[in-house]
């Protein structure tokens, strides 16, 4: 995890500090370019929605969201 963690802090997209509760942890948060991928990433995300909507129909699309939310909670 923390190369990954090193990774988006040299490339501008988080900050790593102490955290001021528990000296062993750290917290990471968002810059103001990680915020603004990850309100692009939410835009591209619902477009992809969108179109998968269109070419499948609502309920199949409510069934593939019911589906992927099974897997994920695993």
């Amino acid at each position: 995890m923390t190369y990954l963690v090193d990774a988006l802090t040299d490339g501008g997209y988080v900050t790593v500090k102490p955290d001021p509760t528990d000296g062993r942890a750290k917290t990471i948060s968002l810059t103001a370019r990680g915020l603004k991928v990850a309100q692009t990433l939410v835009l591209l995300s619902r477009e992809v929605e969108a179109d998968f909507s269109e070419l499948v129909g609502p309920c199949r699309m409510a069934m593939l969201r019911e589906l992927l939310g099974e897997l994920g909670s695993r």
